[in-house]
């Protein structure tokens, strides 16, 4: 159930870089970003991916 609604998290994430028809490079740049909080939890990946778009 957890992994659902994570998965429904990052689908609306995905959703909002397209309907901004994020360049490549910051898609890149996100997933790096991402890629560099593993130890985060999941929510706070979540979290700062959220903060990221709307920069």
């Amino acid at each position: 159930y957890r992994r659902r609604t994570i998965g429904s998290a990052w689908v609306n994430i995905i959703k909002r870089l397209v309907q901004q028809q994020a360049s490549i490079q910051f898609y890149i740049r996100l997933s790096f970003i991402l890629s560099r909080c593993r130890r985060r939890t999941i929510d706070s990946r979540i979290k700062l991916a959220r903060q990221f778009i709307q920069q």
